[in-house]
């Protein structure tokens, strides 16, 4: 699966492949088996306008959110229903406790919240897969225990926009 290299104007080996293989597969096992385990994150690292948010929402399609709520927000969890790929945009340097707590929410395989006007509280089994989009190079990871979450592909100032509407469905 060479899609990263192609769409983001990068070298392909054996990392690209692997995390752009993982990432669909995850987003069609979370589809088919809603709460099963998929944990990372794909970050997309790159300069301001190149269109880093706009290929997350081609691959997305009406089920790409991208949020700057904080998990400590009321809506947070509610604003993942009916979500394919929830995008972290302009994912900013995070330190130790932000990573935390960003490790334990992506780790989750469901949500608990009272939706508005409900009575009681639910369990929603986690549908979607995250991203997050940064003009930093690393800089915003600070996890001591490996950041094995997170899997960030620098892309280039050419990102094949055109490339991925015309190929989007074939690489579901």
């Amino acid at each position: 699966n060479e899609w990263i290299g192609v769409v983001y104007g990068i070298d392909e080996d054996d990392y690209t492949r692997a995390v752009g293989a993982n990432f669909f597969k995850g987003m069609v096992k979370r589809i088919i088996q809603p709460g099963c385990k998929f944990d990372t994150v794909l970050i997309l690292e790159g300069k301001q306008g190149v269109g880093k948010s706009t290929s997350l929402s081609i691959i997305g399609g009406d089920w790409h959110l991208e949020t700057t709520l904080k998990s400590d927000n009321k809506d947070f969890f509610m604003q993942f229903k009916g979500k394919l790929i929830v995008e972290f945009s302009e994912g900013e340097s995070l330190n130790r406790s932000e990573t935390k707590q960003m490790k334990a929410m992506i780790s989750t395989a469901k949500d608990t919240y009272r939706a508005p006007y409900g009575r009681m509280v639910k369990d929603v089994p986690r549908r979607c897969v995250f991203a997050m989009s940064t003009n930093q190079n690393g800089e915003y990871l600070k996890d001591e225990t490996g950041n094995r979450r997170f899997f960030p592909i620098e892309v280039s100032e050419k990102i094949d926009l055109e490339w991925l509407r015309t190929n989007r469905d074939q690489l579901f």
